[in-house]
């Protein structure tokens, strides 16, 4: 078991500067939230498209949502799931 001292590799200076605890949860609260409407009315016109383009801003969609943790294919399956 390791002890943590005054040396340890996480100093003050290496952290990086802390925001506002608000604006630190809404920011990319509202990110994430945006995102997920801009991917639902994509996903409505990739449907009626079928569209390579649309199908490339998807997973553009995607990939953002990933850098923030949300898997929206896990998510679609949770939801197929509960439908059945």
């Amino acid at each position: 078991m390791t002890r943590l001292t005054s040396r340890s590799s996480n100093r003050a200076g290496s952290l990086p500067p802390s925001r506002p605890l608000g604006e630190s949860v809404e920011h990319p609260f509202l990110q994430v939230k945006e995102l997920i409407r801009e991917r639902r009315r994509l996903a409505l016109v990739y449907q009626r498209s079928q569209s390579g383009l649309d199908r490339g801003h998807l997973d553009n969609i995607d990939r953002k949502l990933a850098s923030h943790n949300i898997d929206i294919p896990a998510i679609q399956r949770s939801v197929a799931q509960r439908k059945t």
